[in-house]
C-alpha cells in the first residue's frame, strides 16, 4: 500500500470538494502570526505563510482557518435554505463532530462538522437542508425524506458521496 505524503509535502487538501495544492513558506520576519491565503485564480491553491517562530504542526495552523471558512459557508447556506423552508434556527454551531455531519436539537440549535467545508457545495447543501428539515420534522420517516428530497433532488448522490469519502474527510489533516 502506498503511503500518502505528509501535509505540506505534496499532499493536496480538499476544499469545497476540489483538491488544493498546499504551499507552505515562511512569512516575512515581521509577521507575528501565520496566515493562510486561498487562491483559485490559476489553480486551486492554499498558501500557508508561517510566521517566524510558529512551531505548531501544520494541521494546527490549517484547522482554525478551515473552521472559519466552514462557519461562513454553512451560515450562508443555513440563511438561504432556511428562508426557502421557512425555518429560522435559534443557534448555529460548527465543531468537530466525531460521528455526524450535522445535528438538530428540539430547541432549534443546528450543529455541523467543520469538515463539511472540504466537501463539494452540493453535499454541504444537502446536509444543511437535512438538518433544517429536522426542525420541522424530527426523525427520518417518509415525510422527512420527502421534504429533504423536494428541496435537494440530489439527496441520494450526496449521501452516497459522504459515505464513500468519510474516512478521507476525517483524516484530511492527519
Amino acid at each position: 500500500m502506498l503511503e500518502r505524503p505528509a501535509l505540506g509535502a505534496g499532499r493536496a487538501v480538499p476544499f469545497a470538494g476540489v483538491p488544493h495544492d498546499l504551499q507552505v513558506s515562511l512569512a516575512e520576519l515581521t509577521r507575528r502570526r501565520s496566515r493562510i491565503e486561498h487562491d483559485d485564480a490559476l489553480a486551486p491553491v492554499i498558501r500557508v505563510l508561517l510566521a517566524p517562530g510558529d512551531e505548531r504542526p501544520l494541521r494546527d495552523v490549517l484547522e482554525p482557518w478551515l473552521r472559519e471558512q466552514a462557519r461562513a459557508a454553512i451560515q450562508r447556506r443555513v440563511e438561504l435554505r432556511g428562508r426557502e423552508l421557512g425555518i429560522v434556527p435559534t443557534r448555529l454551531a460548527v465543531r468537530d463532530q466525531a460521528s455526524r455531519w450535522g445535528s438538530a436539537s428540539r430547541r432549534g440549535t443546528l450543529s455541523f462538522s467543520w469538515r463539511l467545508v472540504l466537501t463539494p457545495p452540493a453535499v454541504l447543501d444537502y446536509v444543511v437542508v437535512h438538518e433544517l428539515a429536522h426542525l420541522k420534522i424530527f426523525g427520518h420517516g417518509p415525510r422527512f425524506w420527502a421534504l429533504v428530497r423536494r428541496h435537494v433532488p440530489g439527496t441520494d448522490a450526496a449521501r452516497r458521496w459522504l459515505r464513500e469519502h468519510e474516512s478521507d474527510l476525517r483524516a484530511a489533516l492527519d
